[in-house]
């Protein structure tokens, strides 16, 4: 549009639009635009008005206007960019969490558990047994041996309305490798199961939707540990 009003010269929109090949009321929107970043400029003549093309000069004096502009922009954005971040999570602090539906995502999240963690960890278990038997049954008397045959120990806070189950896990043997700890159901009523693992907290909820998740962060899991240890140490006989 601009280099069709070079060549022609002051013009009516008609002209501008014949040469340019645009539709007229097309026309009209770019002059518009033109006008408005200083390119085109208009007058009179007859009763009509006319638009005339500014020299290409112009738009050295556009990319000057427009560096001051951002040069502006630039200040202002060094001002606010680190009151901008005390409010914005670094990549390595959001968590990442992965999500597990169903009996088997809870056979996989248990699985997965497993998978992860070292030889040597420890697993901090907050369990409502009689929820966990109610899903796994007696397989539930041997899913410790995989996490065992790889030398991880655990130590557990876990609830039950059964004595005999009680009396059954805490005189469990290898009280090196395995600790636990009874609360009563009383006191802690959820059915969803809480282990913190290295930098990772696994949850698993075992009422009515099975499912559960597993949430890998750093701070998370430390949080968590903490709050473990607290409940731990008030349950000590």
């Amino acid at each position: 549009m601009y280099v069709a009003l070079l060549s022609l010269g002051p013009s009516s929109v008609l002209l501008i639009s014949r040469k340019a090949g645009v539709a007229r009321a097309t026309t009209y929107l770019m002059l518009e635009n033109l006008i408005r970043v200083g390119l085109v400029s208009t007058y009179e003549k007859n009763h009509s008005l006319h638009y005339v093309a500014e020299q290409p000069e112009q738009l050295r004096f556009l990319v000057a206007r427009r560096r001051k502009e951002l040069d502006k922009e630039e200040a202002l954005l060094n001002d606010v960019i680190p009151k901008l971040q005390a409010f914005t999570w670094q990549e390595d602090q959001r968590p990442v969490v992965r999500y597990y539906q169903g009996k088997d995502g809870l056979q996989t999240l248990r699985s997965e558990m497993v998978r992860i963690s070292q030889p040597g960890d420890t697993w901090y278990n907050f369990t409502p047994m009689d929820h966990l038997y109610r899903v796994f049954g007696e397989s539930e008397f041997t899913y410790d041996r995989p996490r065992l045959a790889r030398g991880i120990k655990s130590k557990t806070i876990f609830t039950t309305k059964s004595p005999e189950l009680k009396e059954k896990l805490l005189a469990l043997p290898d009280a090196r490798r395995i600790q636990q700890r009874f609360i009563s159901p009383k006191k802690f009523t959820s059915g969803t199961g809480v282990t913190i693992f290295g930098e990772r907290v696994a949850m698993g909820t075992m009422e009515d939707q099975l499912g559960g998740l597993i949430i890998e962060s750093a701070s998370v899991a430390q949080a968590m540990r903490e709050l473990f240890d607290i409940a731990w140490k008030a349950l000590e006989v």
